[in-house]
């Protein structure tokens, strides 16, 4: 079984390519031993300026007209 710091730490690098800073990981770490709820630490990533920031620019760019 994964600890709750593993888990974060895979959300992290699967979301933001990344390791999680240490604030980051005891706050995330904290939160998942406290509700059980991968979902609301993926919701929270998923509405995150650092996610929007990442992906969102080139969600917006549309398809190309050739």
């Amino acid at each position: 079984m994964m600890t709750t710091e593993t888990i974060v730490t895979e959300l992290y690098l699967a979301f933001f390519g990344r390791v999680p800073d240490a604030g980051g990981l005891a706050y995330y770490s904290e939160q998942l031993k406290i509700t059980g709820s991968i979902e609301q630490i993926v919701q929270s990533f998923l509405h995150s300026e650092e996610f929007r920031g990442r992906y969102l620019p080139v969600s917006e760019l549309g398809p190309d007209h050739d």
